[in-house]
């Protein structure tokens, strides 16, 4: 009898264990969305790839008649990010390649993430160094904090103040300012809103703009409940509303990012 309560003992502490660790899979790196961390947990690792369509539309004159002509450019972002620890991650911009209208390799970048603080408000300290790789190209250095404030309609804002300082010169500074705002539609699919402020070359505030921008992620969940990957689409109005120009409201640059994020060790 005591050989069948140990066995039984031994079942019941294993079905646990193997509950406990499950919940703890679920919860490290979520399917939702709204419910992840700033940070990658520890030893899991993120791999990104996007294909980016990005126009720009200008007016040209000729013989007196002014007609309105579009380019578009389009490029493969590839990149990533591991987390060292729960509260650091680690990562970058590894393969900018713009394919159209010119072939051409374009600026790596790297990046360092600090969680400072939990819970439903997350804060995190952030850096990011901008390798130029062609001639006329300068180096860029973003310094800053983002926070997350996940709110009780199942939608979180992610936001942040961040100051860049580029290596031209003479030296200029920009003061970015991303606000994003993602509602959680079912456990797998999440949409939003992003806007912001871009204020260029040292506080010009007269040629601050605010881009606006709409956003979709599609989750594919795991055999565990976490993410193997997210199918991401946007598209953003770069320079919605200007501050100085003729016209306070632009459509003329715009972005559609088509892309994914697939998931190691979640």
């Amino acid at each position: 009898m005591s050989m069948k309560k140990t066995v039984l003992g031994i079942v019941a502490a294993c079905t646990v264990l193997g509950a406990a660790m499950t919940a703890s899979a679920q919860t490290r790196y979520p399917l939702e969305f709204n419910q992840r961390p700033i940070t990658l947990p520890a030893r899991t690792l993120r791999i990104d790839g996007d294909l980016q369509f990005n126009a720009t539309t200008a007016s040209v004159t000729t013989g007196g008649v002014t007609q309105s002509t579009t380019s578009v450019a389009t490029s493969l972002l590839l990149g990533g990010g591991i987390g060292l620890t729960d509260d650091l991650e680690l990562g970058g911009l590894i393969a900018p390649i713009q394919l159209n209208p010119e072939a051409r390799y374009g600026n790596p970048s790297v990046y360092g993430r600090y969680r400072i603080a939990r819970g439903p408000t997350e804060l995190s300290l952030d850096g990011a160094f901008v390798v130029p790789t062609r001639s006329g190209e300068v180096a860029a250095l973003q310094l800053g904090a983002s926070a997350l404030i996940r709110t009780l309609n199942a939608g979180r804002f992610d936001l942040g103040g961040h100051i860049r300082i580029n290596f031209s010169d003479p030296t200029s500074t920009d003061f970015i300012v991303p606000v994003r705002y993602a509602f959680q539609v079912n456990p797998q699919t999440a949409i939003g809103v992003s806007t912001g402020l871009f204020v260029p070359n040292n506080f010009k505030f007269d040629f601050a703009t605010i881009p606006l921008g709409v956003f979709g992620r599609l989750a594919l969940p795991g055999v565990n409940g976490t993410p193997v990957a997210d199918i991401v689409a946007a598209f953003d109005f770069n320079n919605f509303i200007q501050f100085g120009g003729s016209d306070a409201v632009s459509v003329g640059s715009w972005a559609i990012t088509l892309g994914g994020r697939f998931y190691l060790g979640t």
